[in-house]
């Protein structure tokens, strides 16, 4: 991969998944692709803009469509902090907000839930 590529790539993640979060979405061999000095370079303009913050509305909207890939799924609500790039207690906070995509299925176990599905059948 060529290093122009590499770095529209994660000038990309960092717009669209944030600072702290841009690392989980771009693959190894591309963050190595570069020199540390150009990525940090990145980091620091993204801190100027203050659109590259995560905000709540990203991560509910990755929180659904990584639900909606795993449906079924029996998953922890560490699990969901894993996969989102956020703490336990953000991610205890979502799945309270959002109770009708879990069904607890045993202590501290969820199954992700289809709610559109669950309430057309019902």
């Amino acid at each position: 991969m060529d290093t122009d590529t590499a770095r529209q790539m994660i000038a990309d993640a960092i717009t669209e998944h944030g600072r702290p979060n841009w690392c989980a979405v771009v693959p190894m061999s591309v963050r190595q692709s570069l020199p540390a000095a150009d990525i940090e370079t990145m980091l620091a303009a993204a801190t100027l803009d203050p659109t590259v913050t995560k905000t709540a509305d990203i991560t509910e909207r990755m929180m659904h469509g990584w639900l909606d890939d795993n449906l079924f799924a029996h998953i922890t609500k560490n699990d969901l902090a894993i996969a989102l790039g956020i703490d336990d207690a953000q991610a205890a906070r979502l799945m309270t907000k959002h109770a009708d995509r879990y069904r607890r299925v045993g202590r501290s176990v969820y199954e992700i839930r289809d709610a559109r599905a669950d309430r057309a059948a019902s």
